[in-house]
């Protein structure tokens, strides 16, 4: 057998590789900037970059569908290969594995260590990000982390998706998405990101150091009779004293069932949409609300100034500045085509909805979005995440507009959302002497040709905070 050779090897080997550049990270976090952050940055933009200037023309923004607009005729005017080197191609920036996630961060000087502005009402998955910020871990478990939060509800829960959905969207094994899953359940609030009650439980017990043993088999083995405060029950199964039973509900009851519940704003909260729905004619017509927006330009002065200067560093600071100023102004221009073009796709997929009110909203998924418009998934989750419209239905989330489905026997899918809307105006219409029990709320869904069961009742009227029919029964003297 001939004997092995180890050494060293020199070679060359051409790849076709993105790289992740300031300017392109600044591009994906600007996407997904919300209305009023965006006008703050521009504010800021304006303090800081002289060669920023607010156009004095005529204010034509761009509309989906309806009349061509001053910003539509301009496009005629540039060459189709103009255009191209204009546009960015958000897929692209999507193929690599060097985005990070974070705040938008100007090219600014690596000593300017001002605080970011946080506000003291902040939201449950800002705080879950800033936590989770502070545990070492790698780029792509960052990554995953983060998918995760954005998957949260407003209880802290993750629902309606399996680890072997995310595993396959991000390449991995269910079992790494479940060790990125297990630290995050460990951060303030502990049990977040837990996929039901007892998991949750059990987290917080863990974190706060519970170690009481029959605390832990009533959670694991027992939840649903302490839920319903069968102690007697608990005690005969268990063969433990009434007392012990009490004493491990008290320490179980000082749990948090909703660890995410405490980052809701019960207060009302004022949004600026950062987009609108009219409907003219009989059309649906989709526009950016950025008109309160300066449209900004390029500074002649400075422009006129760069031409002139002979001076080496002035004139590189000069065309630094006019550089980043250049792209700032085409990166908020696609932000707004791309806003335009996923919410008229969004309004004609749901037109149902416009037209007939909530029980007529389809489900829909980022990824059919995607493929609709031609973008990535996560392009999608950006564009919609943060985002208000105002409709004439009035105003909603972007996300309200996403969900899941329930089948009819009829073969027609329908929302989640839609569902539950039957489910809460069959509660509202029901005797108040004889409230409906959620078996009964499923054979009326089933009698209209819902594929439905009692379980599936249960938890959507959970979702909305209505109390079981035995708390409801109202009896008159």
């Amino acid at each position: 057998m001939a004997a092995l050779e180890m050494g060293y090897e020199l070679g060359l080997r051409q790849v076709q590789k993105l790289v992740m550049t300031p300017r392109l990270q600044q591009a994906l976090q600007l996407l997904q900037m919300p209305m009023t952050q965006l006008e703050q940055l521009i504010e800021e933009e304006m303090a800081e970059n002289p060669v920023l200037d607010i156009s004095q023309e005529s204010d034509e923004r761009e509309v989906s569908g309806g009349s061509e607009t001053g910003a539509d005729k301009k496009d005629e005017k540039r060459s189709e290969e103009e255009k191209e080197r204009e546009e960015i191609d958000w897929n692209r920036l999507f193929d690599t594995d060097q985005i990070r996630p974070g705040r938008w961060e100007r090219e600014s000087r690596p000593d300017d260590d001002r605080e970011p502005d946080i506000e003291d009402n902040t939201g449950l998955r800002e705080h879950v990000l800033s936590e989770i910020r502070l545990i070492p871990m790698s780029r792509n478990h960052y990554e995953i982390v983060e998918y995760l939060v954005g998957c949260l509800d407003d209880d802290g829960y993750i629902r309606g998706i399996t680890l072997d959905e995310i595993a396959e969207y991000f390449d991995v094994t269910a079992e790494e998405i479940e060790i990125v899953r297990r630290k995050l359940m460990k951060i303030d609030p502990p049990g977040i990101g837990s996929f039901d009650l007892q998991e949750c439980l059990l987290a917080q017990m863990e974190v706060e150091g519970i170690e009481d043993e029959l605390s832990h088999e009533i959670v694991t083995e027992h939840l649903d009779d302490f839920m319903h405060k069968r102690f007697p029950k608990l005690s005969t199964l268990l063969g433990r004293p009434i007392s012990d039973i009490q004493r491990s509900a008290e320490i179980i009851s000082k749990l948090d069932p909703k660890p995410g519940i405490r980052f809701s704003r019960d207060e009302p909260r004022f949004v600026i949409p950062d987009l609108i729905v009219d409907k003219i004619e009989g059309e649906y017509v989709v526009y950016a609300n950025d008109r309160h927006l300066p449209r900004l330009t390029i500074s002649p002065v400075y422009q006129g100034m760069l031409a002139k200067q002979d001076h080496s560093e002035a004139k590189a600071y000069l065309g630094d500045r006019l550089n980043a100023a250049r792209w700032l102004i085409k990166t908020i221009e696609q932000r707004r085509r791309t806003m335009i073009r996923v919410m008229s796709y969004i309004v004609d997929y749901q037109r149902d909805f416009f037209e007939r009110g909530e029980r007529y909203l389809r489900p829909l998924t980022l990824q059919e979005v995607a493929d609709g418009v031609g973008m990535h998934e996560s392009t999608i989750s950006r564009v919609t995440s943060g985002k208000y419209v105002q409709t004439p239905k009035g105003v909603f989330e972007l996300k309200y507009f996403f969900g899941g489905g329930l089948q009819r026997r009829t073969g027609e899918t329908v929302s989640v959302r839609a569902v539950k809307r039957i489910i809460r105006e069959l509660i509202e219409n029901e005797d108040s002497q004889r409230p409906l029990s959620d078996e009964r709320i499923a054979e009326q869904l089933r009698d209209r040709e819902y594929r439905i069961a009692r379980r599936t009742v249960s938890k959507y009227r959970e979702q909305m905070n209505i109390l079981p029919a035995r708390l409801r029964q109202y009896k008159t003297a």
